[in-house]
């Protein structure tokens, strides 16, 4: 259940649907505004992490919903979403058929929301983390007027992966993590995976990985 929307700031239920997917989301705009104000749209990070920054693996932050709320006090507004398959959005899709493309497209349905210049002005598109990834590629199909990247990585995620690990693991699991990065990166199937890499390496999000593992981001 979400908390209710601070002292001086008018929250409206945000829902969408594509593909059978149901978006759901908060915006928030400032009460008493005059005229359009500007508007942020924010993308979660990696994993399972809902509109307000919080994870289901463990990490409750607030984070969003705090930049949110200081925006407010700046007369900005903000809309904030739950990624399909986490939160209040639906999660009737095939993850074995998921790309970060279908993100990419999560989001500009998303836009209409927040394209009416009678109440919004300028839109930013801001992404944390992945979410970074996600606004950049957005940009090539969807009109913003700024993104703002936070925390996100200026490699490809398969040099990101392989850097992050190679300080956890010994020689011969980083072997294995290089031979399982270059079959995902060639549609092989993920196979043999170390214990304790599971969950990077889940053969279910194979086609998620291989879509996002060699984008780089410097050129986008």
């Amino acid at each position: 259940m979400n908390a209710p929307a601070p002292a001086g700031v008018t929250e409206e239920a945000v829902e969408v649907s594509r593909g059978g997917v149901t978006l759901r989301g908060s915006l928030f705009v400032p009460r008493g505004a005059r005229g359009p104000v500007p508007v942020v749209v924010m993308i979660a990070g990696s994993g399972p992490t809902d509109r307000d920054g919080n994870s289901s693996l463990g990490l409750r932050s607030d984070a969003y919903r705090l930049l949110a709320e200081a925006l407010a006090e700046r007369q900005i507004a903000t809309l904030r979403f739950d990624k399909r398959g986490v939160g209040e959005s639906s999660a009737a899709f095939d993850v074995a058929r998921l790309t970060i493309d279908d993100l990419v497209a999560d989001v500009g349905a998303l836009l209409p929301k927040v394209q009416d210049r009678t109440r919004f002005s300028k839109l930013t598109v801001l992404g944390h983390s992945e979410g970074g990834l996600v606004a950049l590629l957005l940009a090539k199909a969807a009109r913003a007027d700024a993104i703002v990247l936070v925390a996100s990585a200026g490699r490809p995620l398969r040099s990101v992966l392989r850097g992050q690990l190679a300080s956890k693991v010994d020689a011969a699991t980083l072997a294995e993590v290089d031979r399982l990065l270059a079959d995902i990166s060639a549609g092989r199937p993920v196979e043999r995976v170390p214990s304790g890499l599971e969950t990077i390496f889940n053969p279910a999000i194979a086609a998620y990985l291989r879509s996002e593992i060699d984008l780089d981001p410097v050129p986008l």
